[in-house]
C-alpha cells in the first residue's frame, strides 16, 4: 500500500477524512484506516520555508500539498478553528463563534451571560458541543470502525484539546461526551504550587485513565511541568513582555524529567500510538509557533550570537519552529516503527496564520521600551529613550472625523489620553487618502499628515473634540510648530 500523506496550508475539516469512511471501489488501493492531524498553530507556508522545517517539507514532497489553501471562515483563531477541523461546521453552527460567547440559550447555567471563550473550561466546551448535536470526526470513525475506536486530542492549550476532542451525545451513537474510549490531554491543568513550588501545574486529562502514561499524580509525574509567568527573562524583554513565556508550557525547557512545549504533546501522542490497542484517529496541536509568533512576530530572526542550547536561543522562533519540525518527525517515526505508517492518513495543517504588523515608535508596556523607538529621527526632538526631549509622550491620540453627509462623527475605540477617553479614525488612512489625490487631498488632509508626523515623533500631547459651526471636529493640539509635511511614499501608503 502506498503511503498517504496530505499537507494543507490552512484549516482542514471533517471533509478531509470522509474518504476514510467510504469503501474503496473495486480495483482501487485500500483506503487508510487511521488519521493523524498535526496542527502547527499559527504556521504560515513561509514559516516552513523560512525556518527550514525539513520533516514537514518532506511530507509536502511525498504527499499532496495545497500551498494556496485558504481558511473558509472569518473567525480563524485557536478556540474556533480546532473544532472546525474535527466537526466541519461553520463557526455559526458550533455553539460559539468568536472570542466572546453569549449564553442566550442558557446552556452554561446563566441566561444571557457573557463568556470569554479562551478562558472557558473543558466542561463548558463539552456542554456547548453536546447542545449542538452535530457529528464530529470521532463519531464518523466510530461508525466505520466500531464504538471501541479510540480518538485522542492532545495539546498545550485547553482551547485546542477540549474544542477538538469533545463530542455530542445527541448524534445517535448512545454514548456520552466524550466517548469513554476517547481522551483529551492538555498540559495546563490545576496549580500544584503547594506540592512542587511556585509556577508548577498538573496536566488536564479527560477520559479513562491509561496506564501507559505512567501518571503518578505527584511532583515526579512526567506530565507535570513548570509554567511560571515571565520565564527565561521574557517578562522584561520588549515586545515579548506583552505575552511572556509561561515556564515550559510552550518551550521544552531544561528539566529532562519534565520536558514541556511541543515535545510534551509529541511525547503524549507517541505513547498513544505505541500503546493504544484500537485507535483510529488523533489530533495533536503543537502550540509553540503560535506563542513565539505572538511574542516576537512571525518573522522573528532570533537573538544574534545566541549559543546553541542556550536560553537566548530557546526563547525565539527559529529554534521553536525547528523543534516543532523535530516533533513532527518523531510522530511519523513512531507510526513507522509501529507498522502503521502505510495505513495512516497524515494531515499537516494550521488553524490560523499571522499578519506582520508595521513598526511603531512608542512604549509597548510601562517601563519597557520598544527597541525600535531607540533610534531617534534626525531633527525630531526625540531622545534615545523614545520620548520627546521636551515632553514625555504617555499616549497617542487621533481626532474624530465627521461624515461629509450627515456631520455626525464616525467613531472608533482607541487608546486613552490620560484622564480623558478619545475616539478617532486612523490618521494614516486619512493622510494616505489625501496623498493619493482622493477626496482628502485638501487643507484638512495636509493637517492630518502633519498630525501623523507629530504622532510618530512623539510631539502630540493631548486631543479633545470641540464641535463648531462647520460640522467638523476641531483638533486642539499642544505641539511644536514647523512639522514637516509628508507625501504618500513617506507615509508608506
Amino acid at each position: 500500500m502506498s503511503r498517504r500523506m496530505l499537507f494543507v496550508a490552512s484549516v482542514v475539516s471533517l471533509t478531509a477524512s470522509l474518504a476514510l469512511l467510504v469503501p474503496p471501489a473495486q480495483g482501487q488501493p485500500e483506503r487508510p484506516s487511521r488519521v493523524v492531524i498535526i496542527v502547527l498553530d499559527q504556521a504560515r507556508p513561509d514559516t516552513i520555508e523560512r525556518y527550514g522545517m525539513e520533516n514537514v517539507q518532506q511530507l509536502q514532497r511525498n504527499g499532496a500539498s495545497f500551498p494556496n489553501a485558504l481558511v473558509g471562515h472569518m473567525a480563524a483563531e485557536t478556540v474556533i478553528s480546532h473544532n472546525v477541523i474535527t466537526s466541519g461546521q461553520l463557526p455559526k453552527h458550533m455553539g460559539w463563534s468568536n472570542e466572546v460567547y453569549r449564553d442566550s440559550a442558557n446552556v452554561l447555567g446563566t441566561p444571557g451571560a457573557y463568556h470569554v471563550t479562551s478562558s472557558m473550561s473543558c466542561a463548558q466546551f463539552a456542554a456547548l458541543i453536546d447542545a449542538g448535536g452535530y457529528g464530529k470526526l470521532q463519531d464518523y470513525l466510530d461508525v466505520r470502525f466500531g464504538e471501541t475506536s479510540a480518538f485522542a486530542s492532545i495539546s498545550q492549550k485547553r482551547t485546542s484539546a477540549c474544542t477538538s476532542g469533545h463530542t455530542s451525545s445527541a448524534v445517535g451513537d448512545g454514548t456520552a461526551t466524550p466517548d469513554p474510549e476517547d481522551l483529551i490531554f492538555q498540559i495546563r491543568g490545576g496549580n500544584v504550587a503547594a506540592q512542587c513550588g511556585s509556577g508548577w501545574r498538573r496536566r488536564e486529562y479527560v477520559g479513562v485513565l491509561r496506564s501507559y502514561f505512567g501518571f503518578t499524580n505527584d511532583c515526579t509525574d512526567r506530565w507535570w511541568t513548570f509554567q511560571g509567568a515571565g520565564a527565561y527573562g521574557t517578562g522584561a524583554l520588549s515586545p515579548a513582555n506583552l505575552y511572556p513565556l509561561d515556564g515550559n508550557r510552550f518551550v521544552p525547557g531544561f528539566d529532562p524529567a519534565h520536558i514541556g512545549g511541543d515535545n510534551w504533546s509529541a511525547d503524549a501522542a507517541i505513547r498513544f500510538i505505541e500503546n493504544e490497542p484500537d485507535w483510529h484517529g488523533m489530533l495533536v496541536s503543537l502550540g509553540a509557533i503560535d506563542k513565539l509568533g505572538h511574542m516576537w512576530g512571525p518573522e522573528d530572526e532570533g537573538e544574534p550570537g545566541a549559543a546553541p542550547g542556550s536560553v537566548e536561543e530557546m526563547r525565539h522562533l527559529p529554534f521553536i519552529a525547528k523543534n516543532a519540525d523535530e516533533q513532527v518527525g518523531k510522530i511519523v517515526a513512531a507510526l513507522n516503527s509501529s507498522g502503521l505508517l502505510d495505513e495512516t492518513l497524515i494531515v499537516i495543517t494550521a488553524e490560523h496564520a499571522a499578519q506582520t504588523g508595521r513598526r511603531f515608535y512608542g512604549r509597548l508596556a510601562p517601563g519597557v521600551l520598544n527597541p525600535s523607538a531607540s533610534r531617534p529621527r534626525p531633527g525630531s526632538g526625540r531622545t534615545a529613550t523614545g520620548t520627546s526631549a521636551a515632553t514625555p509622550t504617555r499616549s497617542i491620540a487621533i481626532p474624530v472625523r465627521r461624515s461629509r453627509r450627515s456631520g455626525h462623527a464616525r467613531r472608533q475605540p482607541g487608546l486613552l489620553v490620560p484622564g480623558r477617553p478619545y475616539r478617532g479614525l486612523a490618521a494614516r488612512h486619512v493622510a494616505c487618502k489625501g496623498a493619493r489625490g482622493g477626496r482628502g487631498g485638501s487643507r484638512d488632509a495636509r493637517r492630518d499628515r502633519e498630525l501623523l508626523h507629530e504622532r510618530r515623533s512623539g510631539r502630540l500631547r493631548a486631543v479633545r473634540d470641540q464641535p463648531h459651526r462647520g460640522g467638523r471636529a476641531q483638533l486642539v493640539r499642544q505641539a511644536r510648530r514647523g512639522a514637516r509635511r509628508h507625501d504618500g511614499r513617506t507615509l508608506g501608503c
